[in-house]
């Protein structure tokens, strides 16, 4: 692949296993909110953060920090074991236009309670 080729890894990761990691990281990764000029563009992938569901109700909220920090709010009381949610992306879309972007970015289909 180009990938093992442009950063000398063939011998070291076959094209499989940096195809697998390049689909976790593409899945479970969020967009970094960065300066608008002279930053470029960027994904991270913060471990605790992606534990979290997609539900289009929600019960957390993310923000960036005045830190510069990720944080998960919740937004309503969150019970010992609840599953933590938080929205991918915008809920004020349609639902057919929420579950097709889904469905193309995360692959999955969104069975909360908005949806079904």
């Amino acid at each position: 692949s180009s990938i093992q080729q442009t950063l000398g890894l063939k011998d070291e990761y076959s094209e499989g296993a940096i195809r697998r990691a390049t689909g976790v990281l593409m899945t479970n990764a969020t967009s970094l909110q960065l300066p608008s000029s002279g930053y470029g563009i960027g994904i991270a992938l913060f471990p605790i953060y992606a534990m979290g569901n997609h539900s289009c109700y929600s019960n957390t909220k993310t923000v960036i920090t005045p830190g510069q920090k990720l944080a998960m709010i919740a937004q309503i009381p969150i019970e010992a074991g609840q599953e933590i949610t938080n929205q991918y992306m915008s809920g004020d879309k349609p639902t057919y236009t929420r579950q097709a972007y889904l469905k193309e970015k995360w692959f999955f289909d969104c069975l909360c309670s908005r949806c079904s």
